[in-house]
């Protein structure tokens, strides 16, 4: 008996190996770029976003956008909304080998033009190369247009449908949207448009908490 209260003495001593116990640390910081077509005041413009993640990164769950001081176009608004569908922005989403094309329309159901809410879904199109199949809804994304303080903004709560990423990401994936041309002008007077995207990650294999990561970005308008 003393011999094993001994050993055992020696192994709280010296210590067991750590790193079978240590938690494993997951990153997640994805990227956003935000392309403005033009950089002058009360302009329609076209306007494409872009976010990317390295290989090893966890993949996101939930996509959180503010834009401050970009606001609709009324009259091309009323116009695409007119249409059937009403396509407001085309995605492409690429990691590893697969390749998904989006379309974005506004379920007219399930909005409120009036008070600026839509629900935008996020299908996927014809031309797609994966395993994901054609017509699958990718993501609902919860959009907003108001005033806050007489400056206009633009909201996104984007959810993606669970299990269309793998929860770590093989290589590295590019998110493209481009949203439809003309619908979208700068402030009326020069400024500074804000972007705001909040991401936050599915929940890690080991059960911790997702992790929230946000990058901001200012874009000059003359």
């Amino acid at each position: 008996m003393k011999k094993v209260v001994v050993v055992f003495t020696m192994l709280l001593l010296v210590g067991f190996p750590t790193s079978s116990f240590a938690q494993k640390e997951y990153s997640f910081s994805p990227q956003a770029a935000n392309v403005v077509g033009t950089n002058k005041a009360n302009t329609r413009t076209p306007f494409t976003r872009v976010w990317t993640q390295l290989g090893g990164e966890l993949a996101i769950a939930r996509m959180q956008e503010r834009y401050v001081n970009l606001a609709a176009d009324n009259l091309k608004m009323a116009q695409l909304l007119r249409k059937i569908p009403p396509v407001v922005a085309y995605m492409n989403i690429a990691w590893g080998d697969q390749l998904l094309h989006l379309i974005c329309t506004t379920d007219l159901s399930r909005s409120n033009p009036l008070s600026g809410r839509f629900l935008i879904v996020l299908r996927v199109a014809e031309g797609s190369l994966g395993l994901t199949p054609v017509g699958t809804i990718v993501g609902l994304s919860d959009f907003r247009m108001f005033k806050e303080n007489g400056v206009d903004v633009m909201t996104a709560d984007l959810r993606f449908t669970p299990g269309i990423f793998p929860d770590v990401l093989p290589t590295s994936l590019t998110i493209t949207d481009q949203l439809v041309p003309d619908v979208w002008r700068t402030p009326s007077s020069p400024g500074t448009v804000i972007a705001e995207h909040t991401f936050t990650s599915i929940r890690p294999p080991d059960g911790s908490p997702p992790i929230v990561y946000t990058v901001r970005e200012e874009i000059p308008i003359n």
